[in-house]
């Protein structure tokens, strides 16, 4: 283990996050708000000049709308204010669901749809959902796998609870955390382009081979993740003739990530060596401090797995891991070298080219300063 969480030389200098925003990028943060999880997805510019957000969990209102309002005043939501499209509250933790009560009293004017597993619970928080919902009139959908939803260029794709789960919720019993509502984000979707040559109008289906995929796992476990991979079956990262040449004749790998949000704050419950080596991600973030939090997470012996995994991609096998920092293993609740806090991660995603991260320095307990953020480099 490093004796630091985050080296004060791995991070360029502040400023220039707004202008490293385009109209093509995907904005996604994990912010750092101690024991749980609260997560904003800034979709691309639409053809209206705006973006739409999709906010996972929240258990600290006030700094999810005081970000929100920061990326307004930047310009970078475009006109008319925030427009929130969907909110999802993945399963009814109160690490993961307290704010949003609040979250839907603050953003009723943009009627959000609630996303939810369908798992029903005594809690007040839970019902004080099921209240706005009702009170402000909103959607609610209660999903399962295999849904999906495609707003402009991103397509939006539940990948648990399964059904066989969802069908047990009032019955044999799932665990809370096995009913979470885990999300695969893919940027740009396929599309049909239309084309208009010599006055005769051409559609083409595109299917995109490039691109960025989120998977964001709120807390699932091993249950719940065995079904995603029975319904998302893929050629593996196993490389043969064979596979090769399926890849090469359109075969997906459809857990294959860019971004992938670590489930369960690190839990030895929520990953497995297979879960991570389908995934291969790039950037992996942990909604915890690097060790020893409140609940104990992370666990080591899911951090050694994902390491593992990770590792695996450049170096061959027993060969030492880097550090964290350097295998793109982030913790929410992080500390610098110097001992401030390197605070939630941002990630801007565009089409081609390697998903840029960046660390907004706040602590759990204070607000983010868009001008505070530093690059990782």
């Amino acid at each position: 283990m490093p004796a630091t969480d985050l080296p004060d030389v791995r991070l360029g200098p502040p400023g220039g996050l707004v202008a490293a925003i385009k109209p093509n990028t995907l904005i996604y943060v994990a912010l750092n708000v101690g024991d749980g999880d609260c997560q904003l997805v800034v979709l691309p510019v639409d053809k209206s000049g705006r973006r739409r957000i999709i906010i996972v969990d929240t258990i600290r209102a006030s700094k999810l709308q005081a970000l929100i309002d920061d990326l307004d005043a930047a310009g970078i939501l475009g006109p008319g204010g925030p427009q929130v499209e969907i909110v999802v509250a993945t399963h009814p933790h109160a690490d993961h669901i307290r704010g949003i009560p609040a979250i839907l009293d603050a953003y009723a004017a943009s009627t959000p749809e609630v996303w939810d597993p369908g798992y029903r619970h005594v809690s007040g928080m839970y019902m004080d959902i099921l209240d706005r919902v009702a009170k402000h009139g909103l959607e609610r959908t209660v999903v399962s796998a295999g849904m999906t939803r495609i707003l402009g260029d991103t397509r939006i794709t539940v990948l648990a609870p399964a059904v066989s789960l969802q069908r047990k919720f009032d019955t044999y019993g799932v665990n809370a955390n096995d009913a979470s509502v885990s999300l695969k984000l893919d940027y740009p979707a396929s599309q049909v382009i239309r084309e208009v040559k010599n006055g005769a109008t051409k559609l083409s289906y595109i299917d995109f081979d490039i691109g960025r995929t989120l998977i964001l796992g709120a807390d699932a476990q091993f249950e719940s993740w065995a079904q995603v991979i029975h319904d998302f079956p893929q050629l593996g990262p196993v490389s043969t003739p064979v596979t090769a040449a399926l890849r090469l004749s359109g075969g997906t790998q459809p857990l294959l990530a860019d971004v992938f949000k670590v489930p369960h704050h690190g839990s030895k419950h929520g990953l497995t060596l297979e879960l991570v080596e389908a995934m291969q991600p790039k950037v992996s973030i942990v909604s915890s401090v690097r060790s020893g939090g409140s609940y104990e997470f992370p666990h080591e012996v899911a951090m050694a797995q994902l390491r593992e995994a990770i590792n695996a991609r450049s170096s061959s096998p027993g060969t030492p891991h880097d550090d964290d920092d350097k295998l793109v293993l982030l913790y929410t609740g992080s500390d610098m070298d110097n001992g401030g806090p390197a605070g939630s991660v941002c990630v801007l995603c565009q089409i081609v080219g390697t998903p840029q991260v960046w660390r907004m320095m706040d602590s759990a307990s204070t607000s983010i300063d868009l001008a505070d953020a530093r690059p990782l480099l």
